[in-house]
């Protein structure tokens, strides 16, 4: 069930963010794929760290939001 979670948090959060960039993006597809990449190295690497939201899905949403928007984030900022 979190895997699910984490696709589709990390691909809305990936649409979203190229909302938000406005020209700045990778397009539709890369930016749900960079969205979808990000949560679940974010689930990963917060799991790593012992920040563990392990409230089930809720948990699973925040987790895949912060991954998914700092990965967009940063990739954003390397390709300027």
């Amino acid at each position: 069930m979190a895997g699910v979670a984490i696709f589709v948090v990390g691909a809305v959060a990936g649409w979203l963010g190229g909302l938000v960039t406005q020209g700045n993006g990778f397009g539709l597809w890369g930016n749900v794929t960079a969205g979808v990449g990000g949560a679940f190295a974010g689930f990963y690497l917060l799991t790593f760290v012992g920040m563990d939201f392990s409230g089930g899905i809720i948990g699973a949403v925040v987790t895949s939001a912060i991954g998914a928007f700092a990965l967009l984030f940063i990739a954003g900022w390397m390709r300027r």
